[in-house]
């Protein structure tokens, strides 16, 4: 198969394929230490948010997942993958 990538270069990347989604949301800025808003990006079951206000980048992998619209926290609800939690609302 032909292709005009490079060698070792299959277009898949993020850096060429951008994210699988991305949305505005709000979340924790350790640098700023407050919630701001900003964009909340994945790829490949990684997650991760932008503050709009310092640009500083926190990977979700590593918070707790969000709680999915119309429960609260301690609800008996199955806690799927961290993309089930956090997807956009299309």
């Amino acid at each position: 198969m032909l292709s005009n990538y490079p060698p070792g270069v299959t277009g898949n990347e993020l850096e060429i394929a951008g994210p699988d989604f991305d949305c505005t949301g709000v979340e924790f800025c350790r640098h700023c230490d407050s919630e701001q808003e900003g964009v909340v990006a994945g790829y490949r079951g990684d997650q991760w948010f932008t503050c709009a206000r310092c640009d500083e980048i926190t990977d979700l992998a590593d918070q707790e997942p969000a709680v999915p619209w119309g429960h609260e926290p301690g609800d008996d609800w199955e806690r799927g993958s961290r993309s089930s939690a956090r997807e956009c609302d299309f």
